[in-house]
């Protein structure tokens, strides 16, 4: 990888091998995973032969006041601007989100820039749900623009992917999974006969990440035969431990961790439980309870439906169904069996997220979209 202002490199073809790509990203530092999946995409590319550079896209969540962030994301689409404009890429990719933020900054850099490499843009989560939805028009409008400016449209999901089609006219819309690095080792649980089994929840605590459902549903179960370890932050916390405390469950409230940290809570968990319905494709957290050899409890939406075999996997339950999570969850509670299989699985299954397996789709869709760049060129 290289610095975007100096990257460089002789005017090729590419067909795969060769192919030179600027990738626009959050700081490696920022919160969230955005960051670092960039970085394990750009590896893998680099492995199938691409020239890759990543430019700064976005904060690294230090706190700026309002006029100071707005500044800053000027500055980043003046200077990926000049970055495109300088003749050095075959292809543009700006991982971002879906957003009033991201879609003003990110129209700021593609609505008008005519002289540009092929531009994809990667959605770690969005909202196609909302298209034509009563108080969405202006939204819808702006998403619209947007897609039109491009030459591939990334998601994480065939849900986002169906959504996304009924605006993109012939702008392809590729599904792809994000990068994942498994950490050797990382399989194994602590615990012994007789103890409670052990639930875990890692997210931001906000209200669509299910939580609240978590812990009603562990309340539900019988009293002493399981404890939740709930590890993260956010605006939901007091409600959650209220909530906790009126519920009497055994709930252990962590805040943000440390990776190290974040590790050892994974291994001495029995099950994985995300009852998420937020906009999201795969959650990294998805992945990361994969490595750690642990059967999950989630919701049946987006990635999730596309990469989890229910009952091999996983056990999916409807968004906001209190009584399908406590059923998953008595089932995986009685049945150790059934808890080892399924992380033996997932522990194997996790493999498929390696950079250089994922990089060959994100490949095919690079080529696919300065092709249309370079047909585009030669007709207009």
């Amino acid at each position: 990888m290289t610095d975007a202002a100096a990257a460089s490199a002789p005017e090729t073809s590419p067909g795969g091998a060769g192919l030179r790509l600027l990738m626009l990203a959050a700081p490696a530092a920022a919160p969230g995973p955005i960051g670092p999946i960039a970085r394990l995409l750009a590896r893998g590319l680099e492995e199938h032969g691409c020239e890759v550079a990543i430019l700064d896209w976005g904060s690294d969540g230090s706190g700026q006041s309002g006029v100071r962030r707005a500044l800053d994301r000027l500055g980043d689409v003046l200077r990926a601007r000049r970055a495109m404009r300088g003749g050095h890429f075959d292809a543009v990719l700006v991982h971002s989100s879906h957003d009033w933020g991201t879609l003003v900054r990110d129209l700021g850099l593609l609505g008008t820039c005519r002289r540009r490499p092929a531009a994809l843009l990667q959605l770690h989560g969005s909202s196609p749900q909302r298209f034509g939805a009563r108080g969405s028009r202006l939204f819808t409008a702006f998403s619209r623009t947007l897609v039109r400016r491009l030459d591939g449209l990334l998601v994480l999901s065939s849900e986002e992917r169906k959504g996304w089609q009924q605006m993109a006219d012939s702008v392809p819309v590729s599904v792809v999974a994000n990068p994942y690095l498994p950490r050797a080792g990382a399989a194994g649980r602590t615990g012994g006969p007789g103890d409670p089994v052990r639930l875990l929840f890692v997210g931001r605590l906000v209200p669509k990440k299910g939580a609240s459902l978590l812990l009603e549903a562990a309340a539900a179960l019988p009293s002493g035969s399981v404890e939740v370890v709930v590890v993260g932050d956010g605006p939901d916390r007091a409600r959650l431990e209220e909530l906790a405390g009126r519920l009497g469950a055994a709930v252990t409230f962590t805040g943000r961790l440390a990776r190290d940290s974040v590790d050892a809570a994974y291994r001495e968990a029995h099950i994985f439980v995300l009852p998420s319905s937020w906009d999201e494709g795969f959650p990294t957290v998805i992945s990361e309870a994969m490595d750690f050899g642990l059967p999950i409890v989630t919701t049946r939406i987006r990635g999730m439906v596309d990469h989890l075999e229910d009952g091999v996997n996983a056990l999916l339950v409807t968004p906001g169904s209190l009584d399908e999570l406590v059923g998953a969850l008595e089932r995986l509670v009685a049945d150790g069996a059934l808890r080892e299989a399924m992380g033996r699985a997932n522990h194997a299954a996790v493999r498929k997220f390696e950079p250089a397996s994922v990089a060959s789709q994100y490949l095919d869709a690079l080529i696919a979209a300065h092709a249309l760049r370079s047909d585009h060129s030669a007709t207009g």
